[in-house]
């Protein structure tokens, strides 16, 4: 199964933590995996060469600005409370993740983890 976005962390992220959550990996592992996006993307440095860009680039016209720069590492980053809000929000409106996988995106989580758990 291949899924993606842009940055690889917001639909992605979501997907791949509610497909975790799914086959009942832990909360803190699903978490704990999340924010490993943090480790493998440098959003400081993506933004710096981006800043590079637009500096040696006349063509550009948008100007560089600490705030523009500080929205570019947003968009790499990835914060706990994100993933925490999005679980806590699906629990509440659907009852549980389990429910949500199966009555709305129709995905059938004991054949889920007959595919992916081996035992």
């Amino acid at each position: 199964m291949v899924f993606h976005c842009t940055a690889g962390k917001d639909r992605t992220g979501m997907l791949a933590a509610l497909f975790l959550l799914g086959l009942d990996v832990s909360r803190e592992d699903v978490i704990n995996d999340y924010m490993e996006t943090n480790n493998r993307i440098n959003a400081k440095k993506i933004s710096q060469e981006i800043e590079a860009h637009f500096k040696s680039n006349a063509s550009v016209q948008l100007h560089y600005s600490e705030q523009l720069a500080q929205s570019l590492e947003m968009i790499f980053a990835v914060k706990k409370s994100w993933l925490e809000v999005f679980i806590e929000g699906t629990e509440e409106n659907f009852g549980s993740i389990e429910s949500y996988l199966k009555d709305e995106i129709k995905l059938d989580t004991k054949r889920l983890k007959k595919i992916y758990i081996v035992e």
